[in-house]
């Protein structure tokens, strides 16, 4: 992963009063679990792989966000508030 850029002494003064709405799905645990029938689920040993495959998943969306703020111009470069 990057190393988180140092932030300015007046970061906190700014943006106290940011409020962000509407961030989008919440990706954690619920990949699977609303597009996949609930059969494969009903092995364990099926769930516990598509358990592990949903991990690596979420993985990379989340490194997927971390690159969109590295391009975009109008974001803070170590903010996790990006859909």
């Amino acid at each position: 992963m990057y190393e988180p850029l140092k932030r300015g002494h007046d970061y906190g003064a700014k943006h106290c009063n940011d409020v962000y709405t509407n961030l989008g799905y919440v990706y954690r645990g619920n990949l699977f679990k609303n597009t996949l029938s609930k059969q494969l689920f009903a092995n364990e040993k099926t769930g516990k792989i598509l358990h592990e495959i949903e991990k690596m998943i979420f993985l990379l969306i989340e490194e997927t966000k971390t690159l969109k703020t590295r391009f975009v111009f109008a974001v803070d470069k170590d903010s996790k508030l990006i859909n």
